[in-house]
């Protein structure tokens, strides 16, 4: 597509049991990292794990196997999503908006995770395709859980007014999401504190605002 955006972070998700009977090709460890070794130039950052334990909360069993794919391009040099999508047809392929929270996910190390009793995979089992410096990552702060019920106190209290001010303290990928619901939020208590020295934190107002978000995603 012309004019297409090229995006340097990505995150894809490979299941097994895919449309195309390439993707079962994709779960020996020695194709994939020859193929990303191919595709790829050295200077990229490709990590890559195979997910075969994630248990589903509801009955107990485990989940499809499936593989959760990692990629930093270098500045300057991303692909489209067209051209990712021809490389790997039949994945699920997004944009990665925060890169640390993209490799800590690999093992179920991010915040959201942990939370979500999701089964913590050993480090050890991430595979570095051109062997990168993946420590980097695990080095970071981890970052403070994000509740939508302390949305108001968020604020209000810690005067958080901005993406980069949510994100610093929450994590780019949690926050992007749900940032046009966070911006309703803010204009309608500037609104209000407008013609109120002071606000009663209102929960059942900013879940509405927040359904209704959700309902026109």
């Amino acid at each position: 597509m012309k004019n297409e955006k090229r995006i340097t972070l990505y995150t894809l998700t490979i299941h097994k049991n895919d449309v195309s009977k390439d993707n079962k090709k994709l779960f020996d460890k020695d194709y994939l990292t020859k193929y990303c070794r191919d595709i790829f130039k050295p200077n990229t950052e490709c990590y890559y794990i195979n997910h075969n334990q994630d248990l589903d909360n509801e009955t107990g069993e485990i989940k499809e196997e499936h593989i959760h794919l990692v990629v930093k391009f270098p500045f300057n040099a991303g692909k489209t999503f067209t051209r990712m999508k021809a490389l790997f047809p039949n994945s699920h392929i997004e944009e990665c908006i925060d890169f640390t929270n993209g490799v800590l996910y690999l093992t179920h190390e991010t915040i959201n995770a942990k939370n979500e009793n999701k089964t913590l995979y050993n480090r050890d089992l991430v595979v570095n395709v051109f062997n990168s410096d993946i420590s980097k990552y695990y080095d970071k702060p981890i970052l403070e859980p994000f509740d939508f019920d302390k949305i108001e106190e968020y604020i209000l209290g810690r005067h958080l007014r901005t993406i980069l001010d949510f994100g610093r303290v929450f994590g780019y990928s949690v926050i992007y999401s749900k940032w046009n619901i966070i911006k309703d939020i803010i204009s309608a208590l500037d609104r209000e504190t407008a013609t109120k020295p002071q606000i009663e934190f209102n929960e059942e107002y900013t879940r509405e605002i927040y359904h209704h978000g959700k309902d026109n995603d």
